[in-house]
């Protein structure tokens, strides 16, 4: 498939770091959440959008895209906070969240990530999403 105008700016732009080019968010959410049933859901987000499933095929001018047959979200993976002390939390966050972000993959996928940080009784979760699927104008 062809990409959009946006889509084919940012392939013809042949950024070194192409895979790095993303979106991440930092969402509080209850230190009671069923991080299976979160799981649950954003395999049925990806399944639905097309968009966390684009694969690029070529470079530059010649870029297209498909789509990964594959319909499940790549596994949250999760970090215990619980036993570090809280002033070190953001720098464990940092750490894992470089992680993510260097795993997606623009040929291979997948276009986002997931990190539950499990900080006892005030847990959070990453979520980093590649600018080829998500943008915040759009």
């Amino acid at each position: 498939m062809r990409p959009t105008p946006i889509q084919s700016w940012f392939l013809e732009q042949c950024f070194a770091d192409a895979h790095h080019w993303n979106q991440t968010f930092l969402f509080e959410i209850p230190s009671e959440v069923d991080v299976e049933a979160l799981q649950g859901a954003l395999d049925h987000v990806v399944a639905h959008h097309d968009a966390l499933r684009l694969r690029v095929v070529g470079q530059g001018f010649e870029a297209m895209l498909r789509h990964d047959p594959n319909k499940a979200a790549p596994p949250i993976r999760r970090v215990d906070l619980a036993p570090v002390a809280p002033r070190a939390h953001p720098e464990r966050i940092e750490a894992a969240a470089t992680v993510a972000q260097s795993e997606l993959n623009l040929q291979q996928g997948p276009l986002l990530a997931a990190v539950h940080f499990d900080r006892g009784a005030a847990p959070s979760r990453l979520l980093a999403i590649h600018h080829l699927a998500v943008d915040g104008v759009s």
